[in-house]
């Protein structure tokens, strides 16, 4: 897949420009350097006419597929030996170079062959989408499978050692190869909670899993507007523009050439670079301040059509600047919904505290199509505590759906008065929610590994019994206020633990389970060394034979969004579509 993304629409832009040169000084600024479009090409969507989007495209950074070869270790049996020739050469070599299973970390004096060919071990074959404009230091999810035809049974329990992963040209890992690697990564592997093992056709999906989190950006990759005829002045322009609208050093834009601008994304949007490339393509660069105006009045009459595109449409104003403000603040209160949410959020995004209000109204609509939106825009404004309050209700919201959203929100704003953030070892965090709504345990699989507790004291039903399959875990528990009797199997060697006595909170039980183990002071053995993945099956299985009184939710994956589509090519038949 190539990292060049390239939409091939051709939209002249022959009107009349002051002519220039890049570097030229002189009394012009960027107002008035756009040029008209001839009449019969002025029928663009207003969300389009007058932006970047109508002159240029981005252009490099954009979605990347990336994939490599690794080992994942602590299988116990369900491993293979199986590794093609041309593979075991590869890891061998790489093995020794990361120094893995060397006494340099702690695993013992262990040859890369011996290793390789244990059944604790399986070679897989690791894949992943690196963002579109993702700086380096950006992290992802990695997709780890074993290879075909080998006897690989599970990768559940598994951890994926250090890994590189190159550009992936054959929509697999291919061959090996030694391509500069783009990023690297490696971590716990996550299985689906809802597999039924004792299912042949569900079982198959064992061999499958995440790394959450598990890879990170190695490579910066540039980023260009490339104008679709190219033109020294307006060129220029459209840098001027972007200059003035983000004031920072370096600069925003600098103009290589009469076609192409380089983009360098502001520190306070490193977090949140795909909202910045989005306004960059929507900010209005033809004429001056009063067309901007005359625009920003248009888009707010567009905006009253039902079908109209309103997130597109307020974007423009958002890149606009606060000079929008006054045109869009009488709306905030409108009969529309949707133009209030849409005037509501530019209001925010722009630093006017007034428009909160209309942002909780929305927030708070059971019948808005627009809640959630609204829920998150709220957990981007901690410079306002008054978003605090309405968040802080939205967690007792009958809808599951919502006080998941209001704690996401929250959790952004750094709310320690309603959520307490506990971290379990070194791989995962326990968030427990205070709220009054019904109990319900979510657990992340994309970007953190992270559980929910909704309700500040769950606990466990007595008494109880409960085996995992493969007697992986074990918990039981005679009346109430008796300790639960926990202890796992160590699938290695296929004995049991020791007996954890726990108290029936669920806080407590998942402290145990996924804590590393070690020797306390009374010489007993802490922890019981269960991945996340693992601790997140055992819950949802509680969940499911009632044994903890709450609903379980698996937060959905999230699609990549496709920012490098210019807005001036969507839908045009002319124009290959991503």
């Amino acid at each position: 897949m190539s990292d060049i993304y390239r939409m091939f629409a051709l939209i002249a832009a022959g009107g009349i420009a002051i002519l220039g040169g890049l570097g030229c000084s002189g009394p012009t600024t960027a107002s008035g350097l756009l040029g008209d479009l001839p009449k019969q090409q002025q029928e663009l969507p207003a969300n389009v006419d007058g932006t970047i989007a109508q002159y240029a495209e981005l252009s490099g950074g954009g979605e990347m597929a990336v994939s490599g070869y690794g080992v994942v270790a602590g299988l116990g049996n369900s491993g293979s030996r199986e590794v093609p020739s041309h593979l075991r050469e590869y890891l061998t070599q790489y093995m020794l170079k990361q120094k893995v299973f060397s006494p340099m970390t702690g695993t013992g004096n262990v040859s890369p062959s011996r290793i390789l060919e244990d059944l604790d071990t399986a070679v897989v074959v690791v894949t992943g989408i690196i963002p579109p404009g993702a700086p380096p230091g950006t992290i992802f999810d990695l997709q780890v499978t074993a290879l075909p035809q080998t006897q690989t049974q599970s990768l559940d329990g598994g951890y994926l050692y250090p890994v590189e992963l190159s550009l992936s040209i054959e929509g697999a890992a291919g061959v090996a190869r030694a391509s500069k690697p783009m990023a690297e990564g490696g971590g716990p592997v996550f299985i689906n909670p809802f597999i039924d093992p004792s299912s042949p056709a569900e079982a198959a999906k064992l061999r499958e899993g995440r790394i959450i989190a598990g890879g990170v950006v190695l490579e910066p990759r540039p980023i260009r507007l490339i104008l679709y005829q190219a033109d020294y002045a307006r060129c220029s322009a459209i840098e001027k523009r972007i200059n003035e609208r983000f004031h920072t050093s370096p600069p925003v834009a600098v103009a290589k050439n009469p076609s192409v601008i380089e983009i360098n994304i502001p520190l306070q949007f490193q977090a949140d670079y795909e909202r910045f490339l989005q306004l960059l393509m929507h900010m209005p660069v033809r004429g001056g301040p009063a067309q901007w105006e005359a625009q920003s009045r248009k888009i707010g009459l567009e905006m009253q059509n039902p079908s109209a595109d309103h997130d597109a449409l307020a974007l423009v104003w958002e890149a606009t600047g606060k000079g929008v403000l006054p045109i869009i603040q009488p709306l905030y209160d409108g009969e529309n919904p949707l133009v209030a949410f849409y005037a509501a959020r530019t209001g925010c995004r722009l630093e006017d505290a007034t428009s909160v209000q209309a942002i909780a109204r929305t927030a708070a609509a059971k019948d808005s199509p627009l809640r959630l939106q609204a829920i998150g825009e709220l957990g981007l404004h901690r410079q306002w505590t008054s978003v605090l309050k309405p968040l802080h209700q939205l967690l007792d919201d009958p809808n599951e759906l919502v006080r998941v959203a209001a704690y996401e929100a929250l959790v952004n704003l750094d709310d320690g008065l309603k959520v307490q953030r506990v971290q379990v070892g070194k791989s995962f965090y326990v968030d427990i929610v205070d709220t009054s709504g019904p109990s319900v345990i979510c657990a992340s699989q994309s970007l953190q590994q992270r559980i929910v507790l909704f309700g500040r004291d769950m606990r466990l039903q007595q008494p109880m019994f409960l085996s995992t399959p493969g007697e992986l875990v074990t918990i039981s528990s005679g009346q109430v206020g008796e300790p639960l009797r926990v202890y796992r199997k160590i699938i290695r060697s296929g004995k049991f633990s020791d007996v954890f006595n726990v108290d029936n909170k669920v806080f407590t039980l998942i402290e145990v389970m996924g804590s590393p183990p070690y020797r306390g002071a009374d010489n007993s053995i802490k922890g019981m060394g269960l991945t996340y993945g693992q601790v997140v099956a055992v819950l949802n299985r509680l969940c499911e034979s009632g044994e903890i009184r709450a609903k379980f939710v698996l937060q959905p994956l999230p699609q990549m969004k496709k920012i490098y589509q210019s807005p001036a090519t969507v839908g045009r038949p002319d124009v290959p579509q991503l």
